[in-house]
């Protein structure tokens, strides 16, 4: 039975064979064979250890195998009576780590496989209600998710968390939002969104927390690298571009699942940011974004647009650019307009001045930095697709 889920996330029981049609191939020449080599080499440099990333979304299930001895801190601001399904942010836990073999449209087993995870539930999934995304929408409109989802922030950084990774859409800012965004940059973490179109939003428009510096927005690509109509949305919040190819990964109750999506999308940027932030702890986020933006694979015609920001993330080359960043205690001498970080990214180890190139009147910053590339700070979350493989 089909069952159509709030934020893309859609849910269906199905025969392996049906799951395996889906799968596309991987060709020498694909983004998802080449982005799976990039993870390889990237790990013999980092694995991610000692670095926490928390997912901010509908819950971790920390009794999943590989998950339980990974779970740091758990909380739930969701407001709904029961556990819930805790679906979406298992799958994508799941995906970073690596399950008990290689995931088939990357074929590597892991992405960070050594990190450890932060679980902040700050939304119900739609199955978690009787009545489905009736009972999801009472719960919205009710307002509590508003503060909901800046404390998560609040408490994804109190706990610990280097890296912070959004997986479902917001729409509405707020002052609380923006102060706790604020805080998770001047805390030095790193917060990860997906750039996915809501439905009252037209395309090219900012949506929060998008519109907030200091987040980088993900574009999600296919195996061919065009965006993914309606897993995306083309807007100067973008700052690079994942793919949302098929993955097998385990899911709650031991269940396997194939994983595609938005999400998968966010999840690959955030498991590259921890891979950074992993071998080069004290590196401020806005050197880091600058190391993710700076190392992109088939950077588009005059390096940047609306569609896949940069270009696909490269782990390896993202780990290599942050090493000559760390490797320079003086940033390069800024010169025309200059924005001092400190009051974007609030400071902390590896702030610096760097040039800025205004785009698209007020909603694109290119930063420029050591190596004379640019970040944009903007960034919004959600989006999912997952199918059910079968039972273990």
């Amino acid at each position: 039975m089909l069952t159509a889920l709030r934020r893309s996330l859609t849910v269906f029981a199905a025969s392996s064979l049906a799951v395996l049609a889906l799968v596309q191939p991987v060709h020498a020449e694909s983004i998802n064979e080449q982005l799976g080599l990039d993870f390889k080499a990237a790990q013999d440099i980092s694995t991610g250890k000692g670095t926490t990333i928390a997912i901010v979304g509908s819950g971790l299930d920390g009794a999943v195998n590989r998950l339980q001895s990974r779970l740091k801190a758990s909380t739930d601001l969701a407001d709904y009576g029961g556990a819930g399904k805790r679906v979406l942010d298992t799958l994508l836990a799941s995906f970073i780590i690596g399950g008990t073999k290689a995931t088939p449209a990357l074929n590597v087993r892991g992405l960070a496989p050594d990190v450890s995870f932060i679980s902040v539930r700050v939304e119900p999934e739609d199955q978690d209600f009787t009545d489905g995304s009736t009972g999801w929408n009472r719960w919205w409109n009710d307002g509590k998710s508003a503060d909901d989802f800046h404390q998560g922030i609040r408490y994804a950084v109190d706990q610990g968390a280097d890296v912070i990774l959004v997986t479902w859409r917001w729409i509405r800012t707020s002052t609380d939002l923006n102060e706790a965004v604020a805080y998770a940059v001047s805390k030095g973490a790193v917060v990860v969104v997906n750039t996915v179109p809501v439905s009252d939003a037209k395309d090219r428009e900012v949506i929060y927390p998008a519109g907030l510096p200091g987040v980088i927005g993900v574009a999600a690509i296919d195996a061919s690298g065009k965006p993914v109509k309606g897993s995306t949305s083309r807007n100067s919040g973008v700052l690079v571009a994942g793919t949302t190819a098929d993955q097998t990964v385990v899911g709650p109750k031991g269940e396997e699942w194939t994983v595609r999506g938005a999400s998968v999308a966010a999840a690959q940027v955030a498991a590259a940011v921890a891979l950074v932030k992993s071998r080069y702890p004290d590196l401020g986020p806005s050197v880091v974004a600058q190391a993710i933006a700076g190392s992109t694979r088939r950077r588009p015609k005059g390096g940047y647009n609306v569609d896949v920001g940069f270009g696909v993330v490269n782990p390896e080359g993202a780990l290599r650019k942050a090493g000559e960043f760390a490797a320079h205690a003086q940033a390069a001498t800024p010169g025309g307009a200059v924005i001092d970080t400190a009051g974007y990214f609030g400071g902390g180890p590896g702030s610096q001045k760097i040039n800025a190139i205004q785009h698209e009147t007020t909603t694109l910053v290119l930063w420029g930095g050591l190596a004379g590339v640019g970040v944009v700070l903007l960034g919004v979350g959600a989006g999912l697709l997952a199918t059910r493989r079968r039972s273990s």
